[in-house]
């Protein structure tokens, strides 16, 4: 799995976590939140490295211009494309609910198995 991706599904379980989901299914959430995490503090330390790798080429307002610019967006895309193992671990099931979009649930796919909304 990419390292975008995964940063994705962690900002969907960011906004998931605001839904009104029963404290079971919260308790899935944050702790799929746990899981996470330790990706999201790697993929921030990388970020700090590269930007003091070019911060003495910016200018007075901090920013790249021509070549040293290019390999900056260079390296954070390397960085967001980097392929990341994630351990296997059996998807909670979390019903949906008003207040789960799309736009939540299909980043968190490999994560979280949705089901059906009650009638």
């Amino acid at each position: 799995m990419k390292q975008y991706q995964i940063i994705n599904a962690y900002k969907a379980a960011e906004k998931l976590a605001e839904c009104e989901l029963d404290p079971k299914e919260q308790w899935k959430v944050y702790k799929l939140r746990q899981f996470l995490r330790p990706h999201i503090e790697f993929k921030t330390e990388q970020e700090e490295k590269i930007r003091k790798k070019y911060i003495e080429f910016a200018d007075d307002k901090g920013n790249l211009s021509g070549q040293k610019a290019a390999e900056y967006y260079n390296d954070l895309n390397e960085l967001n494309n980097i392929e990341i193992e994630i351990e296997d671990r059996e998807k909670p099931k979390i019903q949906f609910v008003k207040g789960i979009t799309c736009k939540i649930s299909e980043p968190l796919e490999d994560f979280i198995e949705f089901t059906e909304p009650a009638e």
